[in-house]
Order: structure tokens, then sequence, then C-alpha cells
């Protein structure tokens, strides 16, 4: 847990360093405390969306498709630079997967 603590206090402002803890948590299984890195990631960088993208993926693990619905939704609704295009179509695809998936 060391490590992890030091990825995020070298670079606390960037949503990078909380996305690479987060992922590394979801490896170990600990997807609640991955999903307090990704809510950082998206607080520190509000304005990219692979981070919404990133907690989507992570509550769809948990089981919990309400909460990955709306982050999807948020990503796809949302104005992004065109640099972001990669998880916008990411954001549409997994739509239309949870849409299939249930009401």
């Amino acid at each position: 847990m060391r490590h992890l603590d030091s990825i995020v206090e070298r670079r606390p402002a960037e949503g990078s360093a909380h996305a690479t803890v987060a992922r590394l948590l979801e490896r170990e299984g600990r997807f609640d405390e991955a999903d307090l890195q990704w809510q950082q990631a998206t607080a520190v960088e509000p304005t990219d969306p692979t981070w919404l993208v990133g907690r989507a993926h992570n509550r769809l693990a948990r089981g919990d498709a309400t909460t990955a619905r709306a982050l999807v939704e948020q990503v796809v609704a949302g104005k992004w630079q065109d640099r972001f295009w990669q998880p916008q179509q990411e954001a549409k695809s997994m739509q239309t997967q949870l849409a299939a998936r249930s009401p």
C-alpha cells in the first residue's frame, strides 16, 4: 500500500496517477478502494472523460449497473475536447451493452 500511496503523492493533481492506483487495486479485487481513486482522478481532472469510463467499468465489476449507466451517460452527453474521442467511443459502446443488458 505504501508503494500505491507514493504514486499519488508524487503527482496528486494528475488523474493518471489516481487511475494507475485504481487499476492496480482492481487487479487485487479491491473495487471499493479503486472506486475512490477513480473519483479522485475525476475530481483533479474533470475535463477528462477517461476517468468516468474507468469508474464505470469498476462499478460494473461490482455489479452496480445503475451507477455505471449514469457515468456512461455523462460521458456520451458531455462536451469533450476532440482528443478524448476514444473514451467517448468506449462510453457509446458501453451504453449499447448496458441497454441490451437490462432496463
